[in-house]
């Protein structure tokens, strides 16, 4: 990982000039995400058009959610994804998964030696078992609620507060096999959020 942390890669936007800190109160409640669009889209204020993609946003003071930040629209650029992934082109980041899926069997001692970097970045991309980490700074156990977090309503025809884009674990209750995706879940309560299921045709 290029960064050590979400504080370390938001003082780098910062310093590259792609942060935007907005201190004036904001409502999570479609306020947030109208604000967000506008930016994305490069309508400034005043109408004139802003840098492709517009700044990252970090709101520091969300209404209802006293201490809390909301960091948007961090990969809403070309600029930014790069810096994310430390390359000067996307491109490099297609070459590098050609790369890896067009390996070909090593023939002989000196195909197997020039193969030693390629295997060694390749065991880095497998997960790792740890007993600690940043994560547990701050953990919830009682009187645990959603609702404590600034969670967004996007859109007025929107259903409720959607965590956009979370790590869903899901775990196959034959197998036991785990796979980690991303889901639109809802929030229903202080404890409960769900994916709203999709209506795809007639019943």
């Amino acid at each position: 990982m290029a960064y050590d942390d979400l504080r370390e890669w938001i003082a780098a936007l910062e310093r590259a000039g792609e942060l935007k800190k907005v201190r004036t109160e904001v409502d999570p409640i479609l306020e947030i995400a109208e604000i967000t669009d506008r930016v994305s889209k490069g309508i400034a204020s005043g109408g004139r058009a802003s840098s492709p993609g517009g700044q990252a946003l970090l709101f520091q003071n969300i209404k209802g959610h006293p201490g809390s930040q909301v960091l948007i629209n961090q990969f809403g650029s070309a600029r930014r994804m790069n810096m994310a992934l430390e390359v000067n082109s996307l491109d490099q980041v297609a070459d590098r998964i050609r790369a890896f899926m067009d390996v070909k069997s090593p023939q002989g001692f000196l195909d197997k030696v020039k193969m030693l970097p390629m295997l060694a970045e390749m065991g880095k991309f497998f997960p790792k078992t740890v007993s600690t980490g940043p994560c547990k700074e701050v953990i919830k156990r009682d009187n645990f609620s959603l609702l404590d977090f600034p969670i967004l309503q996007c859109w007025p025809k929107d259903a409720g507060r959607f965590i956009t884009l979370p790590c869903v674990v899901t775990r196959d209750p034959k197998t036991g096999k785990r796979n980690v995706g991303m889901y639109r879940m809802q929030v229903y309560d202080e404890r409960t959020a769900g994916m709203p299921r999709l209506y795809a045709g007639p019943l």
